[in-house]
């Protein structure tokens, strides 16, 4: 069994090559000296002939290279997808995440962290606080929506961080207090075709803020994954935070610097 799987390889591999050969010489060659289409079509009648002989053993090499190609091409796109996480950032080479040096190298760390590494560390070019909300309500109006993955930033961030910026300006979208930042789809849910700037949003019934900013969608391969982000100094989001993050232990932020 095994000579014969061998043989028919073989076999298959021959004609695949021969029928390679004369294609090339098809293609090189004058129309006057082309090889006639009769040769064609003796070499797939051929091929199919042995096909047909021998159906499991088709049907297995078939199969496996179908699979095998597939498979390398699952795998290209996989490593490429995490190779690429941050990639778009232009200083993604020096940016780092500080985390905690614990067990699972948690990055939720203390607000104190930022302001001693500026202190201790002169090398930092700069540095930012993020603080993620689960989930909250965005009230437009009469209009209710149950949303996730907020995030509070401080106007350092976007000095970090390269976001492509539709709307807004990067320096000075964080300046107030009451600022927010959107991506795309989110202010095309919320406002349509209607210019968000300058726009008001409610969230949680708490904090009432002004669309200053918006920005390209952000890749899924990222570390930090947002829809929307708010001014982190806000002082009735500082009380949000402290009611969502008591829960775990304390207020915590993740802390990024570059070099």
């Amino acid at each position: 069994m095994c000579t014969e799987m061998i043989f028919f390889s073989l076999l298959v591999i021959n004609h695949v090559y021969i029928y390679g050969i004369f294609l090339a010489e098809y293609m090189v060659t004058s129309k006057y000296d082309r090889i006639p289409a009769t040769m064609f079509k003796s070499y797939f009648k051929t091929a199919w002939r042995v096909i047909s002989r021998f159906k499991t053993y088709s049907i297995l090499n078939i199969s496996g290279l179908g699979l095998g190609i597939a498979s390398c091409m699952i795998i290209f796109l996989v490593v490429k997808y995490e190779l690429g996480y941050d990639s778009f950032h232009k200083k993604a080479n020096r940016t780092y995440r500080v985390t905690l040096n614990a067990i699972d190298f948690n990055p939720s760390v203390s607000f104190g962290i930022g302001p001693a590494m500026k202190n201790y560390f002169p090398e930092l070019e700069q540095v930012t606080r993020v603080c993620y909300k689960n989930d909250g309500v965005i009230r437009i109006k009469d209009a209710r929506y149950r949303e996730e993955a907020f995030m509070f930033a401080d106007e350092y961030f976007p000095k970090i961080f390269d976001y492509t910026w539709l709307s807004g300006d990067a320096n000075t979208a964080f300046t107030d207090p009451n600022s927010i930042v959107l991506t795309e789809s989110m202010a095309h849910k919320y406002f349509g075709n209607t210019n968000a700037i300058e726009q008001l949003i409610n969230l949680d019934n708490d904090l009432n803020l002004k669309v200053t900013g918006i920005i390209k969608d952000v890749p899924e391969n990222t570390t930090l994954p947002f829809k929307s982000i708010e001014q982190l100094w806000h002082p009735e989001a500082i009380g949000l935070m402290l009611e969502g993050f008591i829960v775990m232990r304390g207020v915590c932020c993740n802390v990024a610097g570059i070099m």
